[in-house]
């Protein structure tokens, strides 16, 4: 198998892009870049620009600044022979907020095969020899209250990619803004992610460069009820794509709150299975479990689990 078939299929598996991003999976360097991180985020469509946790140091670093000292880790089992999981902390740092996360992605191993003479090349061989490779990204971000609503942020990524003998180095940058309005109830947030140049360990691509804007609101209701809605718009490869969530808890007890979840990714959308994503979530004091589905039409399904160290109130 060549180098960019084997990535292909895994752009399938990992990200199912929309046809209308007019993209092929592959053509882009870092795929790792393009796998929503946690439970919570791929439950909610993707639609992360204006929340704030530890995980907006991978959407939107400004959002920070608006996040409570966390820390959370995630991992998600995948149709293909291969391994995804992320790391992300925050804590107050001076006048800001410090965040930091990791991001890699395990390719697993593939039998490689030579071109069939006989098939002009259509066809190959297998020649017994197995290989693998991976990639891992490494994130800093800082944040900054302005004027007391708004936030700015940005952030570093180092990358490293590698496939067989082949391996590559780069780095890419992230720049967002947020704010809170209406009491924290409204947030905004918009950011530009993974700028940068063409990196590859085989043949050098573009990043996955993206830009996102979105909102969300915060409900509270009776009973212990309260909801989260969130939209966004996606901007990437030449189009734009909605992403949508609603996250809707209720408290149990006075420690213990069930979450559920789902959402639409539309840019992300498997042949058969439309975009949708499902999850849920059980929040022990600090202590939250999450857990999210994806059903990726042919490809089967991916399931992501998270446990995060919260103790403080999170958007």
């Amino acid at each position: 198998m060549s180098a960019r078939r084997l990535l292909t299929a895994l752009g399938l598996a990992l990200v199912a892009p929309a046809p209308a991003a007019a993209q092929e999976p592959g053509a882009t360097a870092a795929v790792v870049l393009r796998i929503e991180p946690a439970p919570r985020a791929l439950a909610l469509g993707g639609a992360y620009a204006a929340l704030a946790d530890e995980l907006s140091v991978f959407y939107n670093p400004a959002r920070l600044a608006a996040a409570a000292p966390a820390a959370s880790l995630a991992y998600r089992t995948l149709p293909v022979d291969a391994g995804v999981g992320a790391a992300a902390f925050a804590l107050r740092l001076g006048p800001g907020t410090l965040g930091a996360g990791v991001q890699y992605l395990n390719y697993g191993e593939v039998e490689v095969f030579e071109p069939d003479p006989a098939s002009g090349g259509d066809l190959g061989l297998p020649t017994g020899e197995r290989v693998g490779g991976g990639e891992l990204a490494v994130t800093a971000a800082y944040a900054v209250r302005v004027l007391g609503r708004i936030q700015l942020g940005a952030a570093a990524k180092l990358l490293r990619l590698q496939l067989a003998e082949a391996a590559a180095s780069g780095a890419a940058f992230d720049l967002g803004l947020g704010a809170d309005l209406l009491d924290g109830r409204l947030m905004l947030g918009a950011a530009v992610r993974n700028l940068g140049h063409d990196v590859g360990p085989v043949r050098a691509s573009p990043l996955p460069r993206s830009a996102r804007a979105g909102a969300a609101l915060h409900l509270t209701g009776r009973a212990g009820l309260h909801s989260t809605l969130a939209v966004e718009a996606v901007g990437w490869a030449g189009a734009v794509a909605p992403a949508a969530g609603i996250e809707v808890g209720l408290a149990a007890t006075r420690t213990a709150k069930l979450v559920g979840r789902a959402g639409y990714d539309g840019s992300r959308r498997a042949p058969s299975a439309g975009g949708l994503v499902a999850g849920a979530g059980l929040a022990l004091d600090g202590l939250t479990l999450d857990y999210a589905y994806q059903p990726l039409g042919a490809l089967g399904a991916t399931h992501v689990f998270g446990v995060a160290l919260r103790p403080g109130p999170r958007d």
